[in-house]
């Protein structure tokens, strides 16, 4: 962080430098100098900040994420069924109760609870029609959103 501030700082004192086209030579030693005093604080104050945490560690998982994590693993069970790829969804599915239980949660969850690792509980029903138009086939979408997932879960579980 220290670097590419520093580095900032030094392309400003460029640009500024540079946009000046007529300046005598004690003008420029005093803007030199009020640069050198402002990133001297801008030093200061960068390396008087504490890190912050980006997962807040041995924090208990909500239920509702544990719900999304198990739905989400149930879908990833069944995309590539048979019966999945034939019918979805749709009448007689037996796959419709899964959607039931994603789409409650996605309308009764803490968003918040989501939000700390980068998903909402939406992310399940996208990934679930990614699937029924591709029938159970990776695509970009499905890839993209899987990525996210994982990486949320992954966040997950280094924070128990």
């Amino acid at each position: 962080m220290k670097k590419y501030l520093f580095i900032f700082v030094a392309w400003t004192c460029v640009f500024v430098s540079c946009g000046k086209k007529t300046t005598t030579e004690n003008e420029k030693v005093g803007i030199s100098q009020d640069l050198v005093a402002e990133e001297s604080a801008i030093v200061e104050k960068v390396s008087s900040t504490e890190p912050v945490e980006e997962v807040i560690s041995n924090e208990p998982i909500p239920q509702d994420v544990e719900q999304f994590i198990s739905l989400y693993k149930e879908l990833l069970s069944f995309k590539d069924k048979s019966d999945f790829k034939s019918l979805g969804f749709g009448k007689g599915s037996k796959y419709q109760k899964w959607l039931n239980k994603a789409d409650k949660l996605a309308e009764t969850a803490d968003i918040s609870h989501f939000l700390k690792y980068n998903i909402v509980p939406g992310d399940l029903t996208s990934l679930a029609y990614v699937y029924v138009s591709t029938q159970g086939k990776e695509n970009e979408a499905s890839r993209v959103i899987r990525a996210n997932i994982d990486e949320a879960i992954t966040q997950i579980n280094k924070s128990r």
